[in-house]
């Protein structure tokens, strides 16, 4: 605790060059040290905290062992949209079902747009947890009902009402959201649209496929690229013709997704094109490909090299 609190007054001082390795003593906090850095945190300069947060995020991409929760937790709270837009990051891989409420919350109350459609994204991972039944009963009813008051308020910012709608798409067997993925799909905004072709693959229903397949070759690189992460998503080998096109897209983006795509769904003829591509002259089409592979093959023989 005191290794802790000299610490904290530590971080007060702007002057001080923010140390990446000394942040660890922020990972793991007993509720005590929470509570004490709940109380530090608000000494904090505004800088100094976005700093802090910023740093916090790019150390637990690269190193999963350590945990900042308690941090990000406390941050939800900060006045600083920046922040609680950086905690919501912070969190993303989190399964804690207790944070379901205070997502909510944000998603329905927050004053800022980003930080509400931020909220309704991390949701969509608590949704998918509620269609596996790993959460509690009541929590799939309480996630529905949320995101449903978002997708419905027709003068709600668009922005956060797609941001719930690949949210909710997760529930498969709900009548209502197929007739919003439909009503999305519909849209004059391009945006929405996307979001409808991504909750389809979300969805995991073939009855989209036709709609995925058509998006592929959409003048809007945005809706061919949510087109074929959809697919993969979906996994019909059925898409496979129709992907392999986009495998040689101008932009690099839809590129990737279908590459990845054609590794999700795998299957003898994605595997011949993904062995085709990975000789492209075109680096980073190979190193696309060889990843795809990589994972396609995993999949084939979960028991070969890297397996169990």
């Amino acid at each position: 605790m005191m290794v802790l609190e000299r610490y904290l007054t530590e971080l007060q001082d702007t002057n001080t060059p923010l140390s990446t390795a000394r942040l660890i003593h922020l990972s793991a906090m007993t509720p005590e040290e929470v509570e004490c850095f709940r109380r530090s945190w608000t000494k904090l300069d505004l800088e100094r905290r976005r700093q802090v947060l910023s740093r916090l995020v790019d150390i637990i991409e690269d190193n999963s062992d350590l945990d900042f929760s308690a941090v990000f937790r406390v941050c939800l709270q900060d006045p600083d949209e920046d922040i609680r837009e950086k905690a919501i990051a912070g969190l993303s891989d989190s399964e804690d079902r207790s944070l379901i409420d205070p997502l909510i919350a944000l998603m329905l109350n927050d004053p800022r747009e980003r930080v509400r459609a931020a909220a309704a994204v991390a949701l969509g991972r608590y949704t998918m947890l509620a269609e596996l039944g790993k959460l509690l009963s009541r929590d799939g009813p309480k996630l529905e009902k949320a995101l449903l008051s978002v997708i419905e308020n027709g003068a709600g910012s668009i922005e956060v009402r797609r941001r719930a709608i690949e949210a909710i798409a997760a529930f498969s067997d709900l009548p209502r959201v197929k007739e919003i993925l439909r009503e999305a799909y519909s849209s004059p905004d391009s945006k929405m649209r996307g979001s409808a072709l991504f909750g389809m693959g979300r969805n995991c229903d073939s009855q989209w496929l036709p709609i995925m397949v058509k998006s592929l070759s959409s003048e809007d690189p945005e809706l061919r690229y949510e087109a074929a992460g959809a697919c993969g998503e979906l996994g019909e080998e059925a898409a496979v013709p129709y992907l392999l096109p986009l495998a040689r897209d101008p932009e690099s983006q839809v590129r990737d997704a279908a590459i990845q795509s054609l590794g999700a769904i795998g299957g003898p003829t994605a595997k011949k094109a993904l062995l085709q591509l990975r000789q492209s002259a075109n680096g980073h089409v190979r190193e696309a490909a060889e990843e795809a592979l990589q994972k396609l093959e995993a999949e084939e023989d979960p028991l070969g090299p890297g397996g169990f």
